[in-house]
């Protein structure tokens, strides 16, 4: 028993070290980092199936309530084994089969095992995140990411010695892009350490202070606690945020922000008070005071100069979606989109190696067709009507908190999709699985507090 408990110890804290190093390496958008993870997340699903085999481990009920967002992972990672003929060797003769097989079988291959890593990552987060402190070192663990990308990168950018991980930035000189090569991709991931650093304010979020005594002592409380040392974490992020001089990337912020908030606000009336101040602050103190010694001045500049017809992104949307046409409705292949849209590229990107659409929704059509954007969307529904439920009716503050984190991410993210590929890059997706297997065994903490509540009761009135 004891040593399945130090087993299990192990494999959070190597849950914790994943999770600092995925986004280090160019956020692990590459061959070598990518396999790394997969190794890693399959070494530590294969050792707890190991013991749950010999009866050291047992399937936790908060698993068991994450089955259908598992089985919508699952049966998309099974669709791209398909793309990737591995399942239809024996039918490789007929041309309507053919049609399925990805233009690239090895990268697909390659892309279907990386798949199934985010599924490990997610399992495991679930399994073992099954304490409200392993729940809160999850979230923070987060927190702490985004400052080291946040300081590291704005450190970059103020001393002139712009290098990425190890090695000097190829573009975007002046802009915070941290260990990454794309600044947009950098505010992404920001934005989802944001969206956790959030949750977990809110979480620690307490209703019921009626007079100025009961305001300031609660200030004061805030301000030596660790909710003091969070609120500098998030200003840190913030200011990094605004210095990858990022649009979409800081519109989705403050629209994601905005929207939860909203949401948050109406449904809790116990915390009505105290939520908008906090979210208050983060607009005046975050955007306002930062914004005048973190070039969002400039930032504005930037949004209000740009012309949709000079951005390249905008003028590839067309030709990607006439690729996506073509190779409708079972799409190209997973991470086929550059051989793919080869033949439809115009004279204006000739010789730019266009390797991603600059849409995920577009790239996920053309490389997965109809099917896997359809499960893919069906998966983004279930995580955010779970999240939903959880901010507005869960009694339980973490999972308030870690609901806020996970509502303001999936719409973040669907904002920015739009006009970037964040879940191109390694490290987001594996972050996300994160965020969302913290909600789950959030929402477990509520029913077995219940459950203990009711068995102590059942013990006092038998004993009376």
């Amino acid at each position: 028993m004891i040593e399945s408990v130090r087993l299990n110890k192990s494999l959070f804290i190597g849950l914790c070290i994943l999770i600092i190093w995925a986004p280090l390496p160019f956020a692990s958008d590459h061959l070598w980092s990518e396999s790394l993870i997969v190794v890693v997340t399959m070494t530590f699903t294969f050792i707890w199936l190991s013991q749950y085999i010999q009866g050291k481990e047992h399937l936790p009920l908060r698993f068991k309530k994450a089955k259908l967002p598992l089985t919508l992972l699952l049966i998309i990672q099974l669709w791209v084994l398909v793309q990737s003929g591995l399942l239809l060797n024996s039918f490789s003769s007929s041309n309507a089969i053919q049609k399925l097989v990805s233009l690239v079988p090895l990268e697909t291959l390659h892309s279907s095992l990386l798949g199934l890593s985010f599924i490990g990552v997610l399992a495991c987060t679930i399994i073992l995140a099954n304490t409200e402190s392993r729940i809160k070192t999850l979230l923070w663990v987060l927190v702490i990411c985004g400052v080291i990308q946040a300081t590291y990168g704005s450190l970059m950018v103020f001393s002139g010695y712009e290098y990425t991980f190890f090695m000097e930035k190829p573009s975007f000189r002046g802009s915070n892009v941290g260990t990454m090569f794309y600044r947009n991709q950098q505010a992404g991931y920001l934005v989802l350490c944001l969206s956790a650093g959030i949750g977990l304010m809110i979480s620690d979020m307490k209703g019921g202070r009626k007079n100025l005594k009961q305001w300031f002592k609660g200030l004061f409380q805030a301000v030596i606690s660790s909710k003091g040392a969070l609120r500098v974490c998030l200003i840190i992020i913030v200011a990094g945020l605004v210095m990858t001089r990022s649009r979409m990337g800081n519109f989705s912020f403050a629209l994601a922000l905005g929207i939860a908030g909203v949401i948050y606000l109406l449904a809790r009336k116990e915390n009505r008070v105290s939520g908008l101040i906090f979210l208050a602050s983060l607009i005046v103190i975050d955007i306002a005071v930062l914004g005048t010694f973190f070039d969002l001045e400039e930032l504005s500049e930037r949004v209000i100069a740009t012309e949709i017809s000079e951005d390249g992104r905008a003028l590839m949307t067309p030709q990607s979606w006439e690729a996506a046409k073509h190779y409708l409705p079972f799409g190209a292949g997973a991470t086929a989109y550059y051989s793919a849209f080869s033949p439809f590229r115009e004279h204006t990107f000739a010789g730019i190696a266009m390797t991603h659409a600059h849409n995920d929704y577009l790239e996920l059509l053309l490389e997965y067709g109809i099917p896997g954007a359809l499960l893919m969307v069906a998966f983004w529904l279930v995580c955010f009507s779970k999240a939903i439920r959880c901010l507005i009716f869960s009694k339980n503050n973490l999972c308030k908190g870690v609901g806020f984190a996970v509502v303001m991410q999936l719409i973040a993210i669907a904002l920015h999709s739009s006009v970037d590929y964040n879940l191109q890059a390694t490290s987001y997706p594996l972050s996300m699985m994160v965020l969302i297997g913290c909600l789950y065994s959030s929402e477990n903490l509520t029913r077995r507090k219940k459950r203990k509540k009711l068995s102590t009761k059942n013990s006092s009135i038998s004993l009376e």
